[in-house]
């Protein structure tokens, strides 16, 4: 048996990094809502949370107890998570933000241990809140078919899910025009958070491989981790430096810097509110090439996730040759039409 205690901090702060969650539930209930979600996504299935209020310290603390998993790697995540968490709140309550309608929504209750990859967005759909689940949205739907269209394991689907948004504000999937004023707002929080994940289960040179969907979030990585250089692109393979190795200590050692495989991609839901009625003949040739790249990105993703050593460029070009064929695409996107209500 594993048990660790975590201590999560004071109500006031809780209070609004878990505002996402059924204000009609108590604290201590959300606390060990969101924190059993991640032990499910991490599967460590017969584990469990429970939060509960420390009279002696007057914070809350969270209690993990698992009876086969090692759940030392929390010591570093949830603490990390929550630190990158007040950023986010201290920005957000700043002043900075112009409207008053914003719903502010941290990617809790996602995997934080045994994920395999990282994947990075614009912002959370708002739909997700009406299930206290950051996962149950159509964008996350649509990317989980497509690894499943590549053969991934659909019960490890959740290990693929470790999300961060460019911009932790809730808004309808497809709707960014609000979200863009604050592209650049949370760019503290975001490189806490990703710096964090990429570094919790790196190995001695690599960390996770990561995808990047959407221009805003690509352009971030870009400017933040490249130098700006040349524009990036759907498709785009980046060798990124963002963790440090502290065996190294030679700057001009090649392995000075852990090295992450990044995939530049689509949005997931590019295809669900540009492209997906392919009944309108004017955009059916850009839906199947969003829909192929989407397929491509996907199955470079999970095989990726499966080995961190693989040649990222062998692996995306086995994924260009996988998904060549025009009847294949096309067939998906003629499955897809129901599921996603382009057509009754």
């Amino acid at each position: 048996m594993d048990s660790i205690d975590i201590t999560l901090g004071e109500q006031r702060d809780l209070a609004q990094m878990f505002s996402a969650f059924d204000p009609n539930i108590r604290l201590t209930d959300v606390l060990s809502h969101a924190f059993n979600q991640t032990l499910q996504r991490d599967m460590f299935f017969g584990s469990w949370a429970d939060a509960y209020f420390h009279e002696a310290d007057g914070l809350y603390h969270v209690k993990l107890t698992s009876p086969d998993q090692d759940l030392s790697r929390y010591k570093v995540t949830i603490p990390g998570m929550l630190k990158a968490a007040k950023i986010a709140q201290d920005i957000f309550n700043s002043g900075q933000m112009t409207t008053t309608d914003l719903r502010f929504y941290l990617p809790f209750g996602l995997a934080m241990s045994a994920y395999k990859s990282v994947q990075m967005l614009h912002f959370p759909p708002i739909e997700a809140q009406n299930f206290d689940d950051y996962l149950y949205n159509p964008t996350c739907r649509r990317w989980e078919l497509l690894l499943l269209h590549n053969g991934f394991d659909g019960k490890q689907n959740t290990l693929m899910e470790r999300l961060l948004d460019l911009v932790p504000i809730a808004a309808p999937g497809g709707d960014s025009k609000d979200i863009d004023n604050y592209n650049l707002s949370f760019s503290l929080y975001v490189s806490t958070l990703l710096e964090m994940f990429l570094g919790a289960n790196a190995t001695k040179t690599l960390t996770a491989p990561m995808v990047v969907g959407g221009a805003p979030a690509i352009d971030f990585i870009r400017e933040r981790y490249a130098d700006y250089g040349p524009d990036w692109k759907p498709m785009t393979l980046v060798e990124l430096k963002v963790v440090r190795n502290w065996e190294v200590s030679d700057k001009d050692s090649d392995d000075y810097y852990k090295t992450t495989n990044l995939l530049c991609t689509n949005h997931p839901s590019t295809y669900l509110f540009e492209l997906g009625d392919t009944s309108d003949p004017n955009h059916e040739a850009d839906a199947m090439n969003v829909m192929r790249q989407d397929l491509i990105c996907a199955g470079w993703q999970a095989e990726m996730a499966e080995n961190w050593e693989a040649d990222p460029k062998a692996v995306l070009e086995k994924m260009k040759k996988r998904w060549k064929s025009d009847k294949k695409v096309k067939q998906i996107m003629a499955d897809s039409q129901p599921e996603w209500s382009f057509s009754n």
